[in-house]
């Protein structure tokens, strides 16, 4: 069913420092069939933490949970005495992770519509109830039906999205 939309886009609202959107990657790129073209845009309120994420360099013991099959296939290790405790996360998959600073209590986003994933995991609990029920109405515009919304685990839906069919705690498909 992916192959017959043409490819697979995600957008990962609060990136941060690139952690999720580079697992999002390598889970992504594990599971989906060969060849089936794969985009994640990743924002950010923070150009100090976009910036560190699209280098894609961390601390070895940030990644200590990654599968080790995921590390060698998707990070390049430090060499020198002063990197030996860093890693990178390899070309391969920086490349599919554009990133940019997009303040989500201030619309209209500058992201396609018709996503197949959003993930806003996080976010919404530091938000007023007014700019929650706002910043859920456009994600929602931006992802095509039976489009996933991925929110943090103390994060919920207001009432009135009650058409969005629940996956799991968290976890929305529109219909």
């Amino acid at each position: 069913q992916v192959a017959q939309f043409g490819g697979v886009t995600i957008w990962c609202a609060a990136s941060s420092s690139g952690e999720e959107p580079y697992t999002i990657a390598m889970v992504a790129r594990e599971t989906l069939p060969p060849g089936v073209p794969l985009t994640i845009l990743a924002s950010d309120i923070s150009t100090r933490v976009l910036h560190s994420a699209r280098l894609g360099i961390y601390r070895d013991q940030d990644i200590r949970r990654v599968p080790e099959a995921y590390v060698r296939r998707y990070f390049q290790r430090g060499v020198s005495p002063r990197t030996l405790q860093l890693v990178r996360v390899k070309p391969v998959l920086r490349e599919l992770v554009s990133y940019s600073q997009i303040n989500l209590s201030t619309p209209p986003f500058q992201v396609p519509p018709d996503l197949d994933a959003i993930f806003c995991r996080n976010v919404m609990i530091y938000f007023t109830p007014a700019l929650r029920h706002r910043l859920a109405h456009n994600l929602l515009s931006h992802l095509r039906p039976d489009g996933m919304l991925f929110l943090g685990m103390a994060e919920t839906l207001p009432a009135e999205f009650h058409a969005l069919r629940t996956r799991e705690p968290s976890v929305y498909r529109k219909p």
